[in-house]
């Protein structure tokens, strides 16, 4: 999963990806961060983890609950 806070940073493999201005928008809103080998990997399909992950950040939802 995503994981590694990267506010400011740049990955390498971001450069010259055709959405590497809106994905750096969302790193630098910590809406969105990289892999903990410090990739970002922006071909790879979104889990749904990943999609969960990105909507309760983007909408400030905090609450936990149990599964």
């Amino acid at each position: 999963p995503i994981s590694i806070h990267a506010e400011g940073a740049k990955f390498e493999d971001l450069r010259g990806h055709w959405a590497e201005k809106e994905i750096q928008e969302w790193i630098d809103q910590d809406f969105i961060a990289g892999y903990p080998d410090h990739t970002f990997r922006p071909d790879n399909e979104i889990t749904r983890g990943e999609f969960a992950a990105l909507v309760n950040t983007s909408f400030g939802f905090t609450a936990q609950g149990s599964v």
